[in-house]
């Protein structure tokens, strides 16, 4: 029982720094090396091409026409 948790770990272990060379090297060919959280990015509607007004009851919707 313990040899098999052990091979099960040292498997998991290995995929996990197979990932992360993979996730480097992909990086370092790309160039992008930069750890983006878009979850916590701030998309708005001033930042894209979407016209938009402020409406104080709804908050930002459509413009009209």
């Amino acid at each position: 029982m313990k040899q098999r948790f052990i091979n099960a770990l040292l498997v998991a272990a290995s995929l996990a720094a197979t990932f992360f060379v993979l996730e480097f090297g992909l990086r370092a060919v790309t160039g992008e090396f930069r750890f983006i959280n878009f979850l916590g990015e701030e998309r708005t509607l001033f930042k894209s091409a979407y016209p938009s007004e402020f409406d104080p009851f709804l908050g930002w919707i459509p413009r009209k026409g």
